[in-house]
């Protein structure tokens, strides 16, 4: 007995084994990328993260660094032992850079020119506790300072938040 669709069951036969098999590669191919993908993305991850935890870890140094030169330098002049604390703060501001900066990440600029600021503050710092006349000029470029100094200090905030949001 010889059924009379036979030519299309089997064509609807093929074509369902074909969709069957192009749905279930689409299906295996997903997984596969699924598994295998956030794999590679987890090592490429976590050399970023680790690499941004360096950069914000230097921050963190040269920003507390700075804060503890200021108030040294803001206390310079108050006590008797002003050779000792000049000294102590030289050596500090030339401290900031042995603080470790990746190559490219411009800190070590910033750092440069953080300590081209501070070293500028305290010979100011130096003049004014020697009795130097503190004209309009020499205020003038205390103001500057101090403004360069907060130019400074947000830009590094600035690269915290940034480095911030890109961790997360």
């Amino acid at each position: 007995m010889k059924l009379k669709n036979e030519k299309e069951r089997s064509d609807l036969f093929l074509k369902f084994l074909l969709l069957f098999i192009l749905t279930v590669s689409i299906v295996i191919f997903a997984l596969f990328f699924d598994f295998k993908l956030p794999k590679d993305l987890s090592v490429k991850q976590k050399a970023k993260l680790s690499e941004y935890n360096t950069f914000h870890k230097s921050q963190k140094e040269v920003y507390n660094a700075v804060d503890s030169i200021i108030l040294e330098i803001e206390s310079f002049g108050v006590s008797n032992q002003d050779e000792t604390l000049k000294s102590r703060i030289a050596d500090k501001i030339g401290r900031l850079k042995d603080i470790p900066t990746q190559k490219d990440s411009g800190n070590s600029k910033f750092v440069k020119k953080l300590e081209s600021v501070l070293t500028n503050y305290f010979n100011f710092k130096i003049k004014s506790t020697k009795g130097v006349d503190a004209t309009s000029d020499c205020e003038k470029e205390k103001e500057e300072l101090k403004e360069k100094l907060k130019e400074c200090k947000d830009e590094l905030r600035d690269q915290k938040m940034l480095n911030a949001q890109l961790g997360k």
